[in-house]
């Protein structure tokens, strides 16, 4: 019997793998293909386009500046029994803290809405300031999260029985705090745009679509909010004594809200956003750390010699009331060209009330940029 030549078998193997590496990569182009596709369709699909369409040129770079602060007001009221005060004392401590003015300048770069983009601080506190935001027809998120210490707080004690009165600043926030307060903060904002055919938050947020017409919609929203708030330090003793021994306070609170926002476009390749979503917080809590304070210290003769011991005692949990917190946004978008120009306001609002402890917070951002597609 005739045996097959050995060069066949090594040419036939050949064919077999170029054939294999030629489906390899129609397979890769299709893919690749698929992913532009899903890009260039993602933000329009499903929409009128006479009122929502795609930029010409898909690739852009952005250059952005970006400016915020971050307010926050804590009041405690004590009173006898719950504090270990006399019948008639009552003790009210109030502290603000507002955070120096950040500025940030950042680049971007991306293919329509998707990309990547990194930012560096030029002024305002020391700390981790981060954001993430994603914007699609129908819904979006926003993440935030902001790390820094702060030295300079206002506070305010006023105290006050039946034959004692007392009342004035602490600290008046011209002097520097020996143990700054360390403070985090994390911001998780979900929303749902109920009007997707017709209007688009992305035309005036990233720029990923145009609105060629004016539109509204219902809005709904889901928001988490975490802060953590900390002055344990033996050096803040006389803060911790006005707050019950409390040292630090960890705020949970998480909301759903239903608001209206609307695209305006009063000229050709202008729009103009606006965003109002009263967010009521279904979950409130907060987790109380006390601290034991050694009583003797108080009966030296020179209490500026050194600072009390002080020891962790406690845990506490509790679960707040039904609060009403705020959340508005502003944006103004306008194309000349290839070219396009936007600035974005956005502001939060948090109010949670514990025992006898009210915090406040209020946190806004003010962005601007200038962006080209090519």
């Amino acid at each position: 019997m005739r045996q097959t030549p050995r060069l066949l078998y090594i040419l036939a193997a050949a064919l077999l793998l170029a054939f294999s590496a030629t489906e390899v990569q129609a397979q890769k182009k299709t893919l690749r293909e698929r992913i532009l596709n899903f890009l260039d369709s993602s933000n329009v699909k499903g929409t009128d386009p006479q009122y929502i369409a795609l930029p010409k040129k898909k690739w852009r770079v952005i250059l952005s500046t970006s400016t915020d602060q971050q307010y926050m007001k804590m009041d405690s009221h004590l009173e006898a029994p719950e504090a270990e005060l006399e019948d008639d004392q009552t003790i009210d401590f109030g502290m603000k803290i507002k955070q120096p003015v950040a500025n940030a300048i950042g680049l971007w770069a991306g293919y329509r809405g998707w990309g990547l983009g990194y930012s560096v601080a030029t002024s305002g506190t020391k700390g981790i300031n981060m954001s993430f935001n994603i914007a699609t027809p129908s819904n979006g998120v926003n993440i935030r999260i902001h790390r820094y210490k702060f030295d300079r707080p206002e506070s305010y004690l006023s105290m006050k029985s039946s034959d004692f009165e007392m009342e004035g600043y602490l600290t008046d926030g011209s002097e520097a705090m020996e143990s700054p307060i360390n403070i985090e903060s994390f911001v998780f904002d979900g929303y749902w745009v109920f009007n997707k055919k017709r209007f688009s938050l992305a035309a005036a947020y990233d720029q990923s679509v145009l609105q060629l017409r004016s539109s509204g919609s219902l809005i709904a929203g889901l928001m988490f909010y975490y802060q953590k708030f900390d002055y344990a330090d033996p050096s803040n003793f006389l803060f911790i004594e006005c707050t019950n021994r409390i040292g630090r306070l960890k705020v949970y609170q998480g909301g759903i809200g239903i608001g209206y926002t609307y695209n305006w476009v009063p000229l050709k390749h202008l729009t103009i956003n606006g965003v109002m979503m009263p967010v009521v917080s279904l979950f409130n809590h907060v987790d109380s750390f006390y601290y034991n304070i050694d009583d003797e210290w108080y009966e030296k003769e020179d209490l500026l010699l050194d600072y009390p011991e002080m020891t962790f005692n406690k845990r506490q949990g509790t679960n707040g009331h039904i609060r009403l917190n705020i959340d508005a946004r502003l944006a103004v978008s306008y194309w000349i060209g290839n070219w396009f120009m936007s600035a974005i306001a956005q502001m939060h609002s948090f109010d949670s009330k514990y025992d006898n402890v009210d915090m406040k917070m209020s946190d806004w951002n003010i962005k601007g940029s200038v962006g080209v597609t090519f």
